[in-house]
């Protein structure tokens, strides 16, 4: 199922599957995030909070509404 990284939810794991724009994707680069990574979400208190191997970033809200994903 395709959605953006505001819909998952605790305890998902997604694949990074595209960006809304070349900003989007370079913001997301900074973090870390590239196309085919695969992240879960360990909370969403506002921002969302992924995991990605050992490292957990946090990303806004609209950051997020830009972010394809594919639920795993």
């Amino acid at each position: 199922m395709e959605t953006t990284l505001k819909n998952i939810e605790v305890g998902q794991k997604a694949c990074i599957k595209d960006f809304a724009d070349s900003q989007t994707q370079c913001y997301s680069c900074r973090f870390g995030l590239a196309k085919g990574q695969i992240v879960t979400c360990i909370a969403k208190p506002g921002a969302i909070v992924l995991k990605k191997n050992h490292q957990e970033i946090a990303i806004g809200k609209k950051l997020s509404e830009k972010i394809f994903i594919e639920i795993k």
